[in-house]
């Protein structure tokens, strides 16, 4: 009788989320030079491309939340996280960031001392203010889904209710919460593990997901642009609202969105690894020696010599190219410098463990 071997097959990683991770980036990317047009060039008031431009400001929050949601898919199966995968992130932003300021300083450039110390040291003076937070998030991320698991499915969803209606709602009209970046993070984890674990076939319709997409966006940016007019005649609507990344006008229909990628059966190892070099992509196109030198002076000098009625066209083409370009050398340095990092993580995660595990014995295996 032939014995029959049944292999485990592990399971797919879902191609479709890891496509939206690089759709946000390309967003960012879009924002970001977005950012930077509007700080040396004035739009006319009254103009279509300038409405355009508004329009695309809130481009990096669409990516952020997106980034964060599918970051929270994963997590939320998960009672640990690599600690060394950190340390790992955290030695790849400094390496990137000064092999940047080596270019620059190689280049001729002239930089005072404050702007290179923080070159060298990116994350501790948040000049990527993403990295350092979502280093945090990710490495107590497992501590909150422990005590979301504890909690009955009831009052799990009250702290969905609870974050909806002080810090998205209370939030758009100005009213001001205690809060922070890293707890908007959370608040996302919050929805996501709901969604995850109690309502799985929500991921299962792409349609039904879909149409709440387009609904809810096109509601998001009536009130976008409505309240922005509204402001130039009544100051009382600046104060609203609508683009953090609490604002239920923006969660609903990028988790729809977001729902919509997840429903998608389809693996693909060329997605996945670019998926995997998003983060250096955000390092490497928003350090700050690019987004206010480089990307300042290719403004000026396009604006200059081309014309500033192309303005719309050069942003686009920025944005695009900083997402080709980008994927580009973070794959370069993934495949180089990244291994050294990783080697270097490695023994740092060591070193911290033993120096961790010294400490603990020291205070309180003496008080035994």
């Amino acid at each position: 009788m032939q014995e029959k071997i049944l292999e485990v097959q592990k399971p797919l990683r879902k191609s479709g989320i890891d496509l939206l991770k690089i759709i946000a980036i390309l967003l960012i990317c879009i924002s970001h030079a977005n950012q930077t047009l509007r700080g040396v060039y004035d739009f006319p008031s009254f103009n279509f491309w300038n409405a355009v431009s508004v329009a695309m400001s809130p481009f990096g929050q669409f990516g952020n939340i997106l980034f964060v949601t599918c970051s929270c898919f994963f997590l939320a199966d998960k009672d640990r996280t690599r600690t060394e995968k950190t340390v790992n992130l955290l030695f790849d932003s400094t390496l990137i960031s000064i092999c940047i300021l080596m270019i620059f300083l190689l280049s001729g450039q002239s930089l005072d001392l404050k702007t290179i110390v923080h070159q060298i040291l990116p994350d501790l003076f948040a000049m990527n203010w993403f990295v350092p937070c979502y280093v945090v998030f990710y490495i107590t991320a497992p501590i909150a889904i422990k005590g979301l698991r504890q909690l009955p499915q009831k009052v799990h969803f009250a702290f969905i209710l609870f974050f909806a209606v002080a810090y998205g709602c209370l939030g758009i009209v100005g009213i001001g919460i205690i809060g922070s970046t890293l707890l908007s993070f959370f608040h996302i984890l919050i929805i996501i593990t709901y969604l995850k674990w109690y309502t799985p076939k929500i991921f299962e319709s792409k349609k039904k997901n879909f149409i709440v997409f387009i609904i809810s966006m096109l509601f998001f940016y009536v009130c976008y642009f409505g309240f922005m007019l509204l402001a130039k005649k009544i100051s009382f609507f600046g104060r609203f609202s609508f683009t953090s990344m609490n604002s239920p006008l923006l969660l609903v229909p990028l988790i729809a969105l977001f729902n919509c990628f997840a429903a998608m059966k389809f693996n693909s190892k060329f997605i996945s690894y670019l998926s995997g070099l998003s983060l250096f992509v955000y390092v490497i196109h928003e350090n700050y020696l690019l987004r206010s030198i480089t990307r300042v002076a290719y403004y000026n000098y396009v604006l200059e010599n081309f014309g500033e009625n192309l303005a719309i066209i050069w942003l686009i083409l920025c944005g695009i190219f900083m997402f080709v370009v980008g994927f580009a050398l973070a794959a370069l340095y993934k495949e180089t410098l990244h291994r050294l990092t990783a080697k270097l993580s490695s023994a740092a995660m060591k070193l911290i463990t033993k120096l961790y595990d010294f400490v603990y014995v020291k205070i309180f295996e003496r008080n035994k």
